[in-house]
């Protein structure tokens, strides 16, 4: 039952990682320089057009996107980390020898928390959002410096 377990949760990350880790690594590379391209937009337009509003809203959308997956990587992250702890304060001293066992394995094994990743590269993390919107402002101010 415990090997079935083991099995089906390795396969459920591998399939995770298949549908999602080339997306989210094209969405992050590619959010920084929409940002980018948005911002030099926005300040040439009008602030009373319906076209300055429309690009708001999308840099809005752009921001609210990559947040969300920033946002609960991160806390994937901080709930895995607490797992150690939360296994250790359960009553395993009254349990079986074969699932005390098991416990242990599964808290050496929580020891390296859960660090959900873009493409294995860009770490899914609340840091990450702070940086993609640090160079995509790096980005637009290389781009209206050489106007």
């Amino acid at each position: 039952m415990t090997q079935c377990m083991t099995a089906c949760v390795c396969r459920m990350c591998l399939v995770l990682h298949d549908v999602f880790a080339v997306p989210l690594l094209v969405q992050f590379g590619v959010g920084g320089w929409i940002l980018c391209m948005a911002a030099y937009k926005i300040v040439s337009l009008s602030v009373l057009s319906i076209e300055f509003a429309s690009t708001t809203l999308f840099i809005i959308c752009i921001l609210i996107e990559l947040f969300i997956f920033c946002y609960y990587g991160n806390e994937v992250t901080a709930e895995s980390e607490r797992v150690t702890q939360s296994l250790y304060s359960m009553e395993w001293r009254r349990a079986e020898l074969s699932f005390r066992r098991s416990l242990v394995l599964v808290m050496e094994r929580a020891k390296r928390p859960l660090r959900p990743a873009a493409g294995l590269v860009i770490p899914l993390s609340l840091d990450t959002f702070v940086k993609i919107i640090k160079s995509s402002y790096t980005f637009y101010a290389v781009l209206r410096q050489t106007k």
